[in-house]
């Protein structure tokens, strides 16, 4: 009987190893992550304090749209240009490289073309890299009239004019407005 004992106490011992290891791990990973488990608490977000230095994190207003038709961008000096390919709006551009990188990013019927040139701009002119780019409508309206293939294209930007930097803000439109007159399909 004694060399069953020998046999089954080292099963024994290693399966209380094997659940305490268990046991452990588990422990562990609830300090580590509480959310996987549900602990039933999680810990409060601390709510931001209203200061002075977050006065230019107020939400942006939309523009409201025009009903007249939008006004030429002024006539810019390009520079040399980047061919970019807007793959899922099946056409390309010329991005003028003082204007931005050659990148993008596509949110519905926009395409945001970030500039630094923007940083510029004082703050309620939309001096915010975000926010330029150029939008594509399938009917044409005020602002869409620039028409390739089946849709009407426009400028985009966060503000209507600038009269704080007017200089600055009519040759970030001017640029925008060669991007607009190179797209091709």
């Amino acid at each position: 009987m004694s060399s069953r004992r020998e046999v089954a106490l080292p099963w024994i011992i290693i399966s209380v190893i094997a659940v305490l290891s268990i046991v452990m791990a588990l422990v562990f990973i609830n300090i580590i992550r509480p959310d996987i488990f549900g602990s039933g608490q999680k810990e409060p977000q601390p709510k931001p304090s209203p200061t002075a230095t977050q006065k230019d994190d107020i939400p942006a207003i939309p523009l409201p749209r025009p009903t007249t038709a939008a006004p030429a961008p002024p006539a810019v000096d390009p520079g040399p240009t980047a061919t970019i390919p807007i793959t899922q709006w099946g056409i390309r551009v010329d991005m003028p490289r003082s204007l931005a990188q050659p990148q993008y990013t596509i949110s519905g019927n926009t395409v945001n073309f970030p500039t630094t040139m923007a940083t510029g701009l004082p703050s309620a002119c939309g001096n915010s890299p975000e926010g330029w780019g150029l939008s594509r409508s399938q009917t044409q309206d005020a602002l869409h009239t620039h028409k390739v293939g089946d849709f009407y294209y426009a400028i985009e930007s966060p503000v209507a004019s600038c009269p704080a930097n007017t200089e600055l803000y009519n040759q970030i439109i001017g640029l925008y407005g060669t991007v607009l007159n190179s797209i091709k399909s």
